[in-house]
């Protein structure tokens, strides 16, 4: 192998646990005009443990600058990693499909704990993969 070529890493993954740290609703029968959603999504591997855990927080809000939320929910996924070599980060296409499916999860539980609710008539935003890639960007420059 040519110093130019890397080595084929095989990588698996499984879904160790999700569950919901937190959820608190104080929704109105009528929606408010300027409604929306507030989305933070934290992710981090561990290479010790070999866990790559995602957290993500939304809060459905009159408006970006509300302070009081008519919902938060707080949800935590963690996944097993799997690989015979030793990583010290996951690659880039990987960690988007597990937050794919930690978004996707959270998605669902939103969905049914705001049940005949305008919030459950109201989808999440598409992941904004460009603005995770320069959040891991910055972390990276940081040292995180």
């Amino acid at each position: 192998m040519s110093k130019n070529q890397k080595a084929d890493i095989k990588i698996t993954f499984g879904l160790s646990s999700f569950k919901i740290e937190s959820f608190n609703s104080k929704i109105p029968k009528k929606e408010p005009e300027n409604f929306g959603y507030n989305v933070t999504i934290s992710r981090k591997y561990f290479n010790t443990s070999a866990k790559f855990n995602v957290k993500i927080e939304v809060s459905a809000k009159k408006s970006s600058e509300a302070k009081t939320s008519y919902c938060k929910l707080i949800t935590e996924t963690i996944f097993d990693i799997e690989c015979k070599q030793k990583i010290d980060a996951l690659p880039f296409d990987l960690r988007m499909n597990l937050v794919s499916v930690a978004y996707s999860t959270t998605r669902g539980v939103l969905f049914t704990k705001t049940e005949n609710s305008f919030i459950s008539n109201t989808p999440l935003p598409l992941l904004n993969i460009e603005e995770l890639k320069k959040q891991d960007r910055k972390k990276k420059k940081e040292g995180k």
